[in-house]
């Protein structure tokens, strides 16, 4: 537990020179290691009150896939910023300086991740989910039958079908 401590200060500390795949897997990182350890990702909280505060200052340098690890992250960790969503929801939208990167190029992983996320913390993007869905019915076969449900059960949960 000291090193993970000792990471998360560190990682607090330098989070403006991270690069936003480095973000998005230490914070992906964190908040995996919570399945193993409440107090592994509750040391980290600075670091995910930082990259949250970074992120929303620089939303437009992640690409789709660092937004889904990003949002996925903040979810599973309990950091619901409806505000930090909303910002992460319309960036997924937007094709910017990663064009080839949105959900129109998403693969079913990111598909699902990035639904199950917005549903668990809890934040509603209709335009978003919408998207989702739109992708996700191209890709039906493709998905994993665990992908699948992460996506249905996030769609349900949501109320998108209502």
């Amino acid at each position: 537990l000291e090193l993970l401590q000792t990471a998360a200060r560190l990682s607090y500390k330098h989070v403006p020179s991270f690069k936003p795949f480095e973000l998005s897997a230490a914070l992906w990182a964190y908040a995996k290691l919570d399945s193993l350890s409440r107090e592994a990702c509750e040391c980290a909280l600075p670091l995910f009150e930082a990259a949250a505060d970074h992120i929303m200052t620089n939303v437009h340098d992640f690409s789709f896939r660092c937004l889904v690890m990003s949002a996925w992250a903040f979810a599973t960790a309990r950091y619901h910023d409806e505000r930090l969503f909303r910002l992460i929801g319309q960036q997924m939208l937007i094709s910017g300086s990663a064009a080839s990167s949105s959900v129109q190029t998403a693969q079913c992983q990111e598909l699902a991740n990035a639904a199950w996320a917005f549903s668990t913390a809890g934040v509603r993007e209709e335009k978003l989910f919408t998207e989702l869905a739109k992708k996700a019915i191209r890709s039906l076969p493709d998905f994993k039958p665990q992908e699948l449900a992460n996506i249905m059960w996030a769609f349900a949960s949501s109320g998108f079908f209502k």
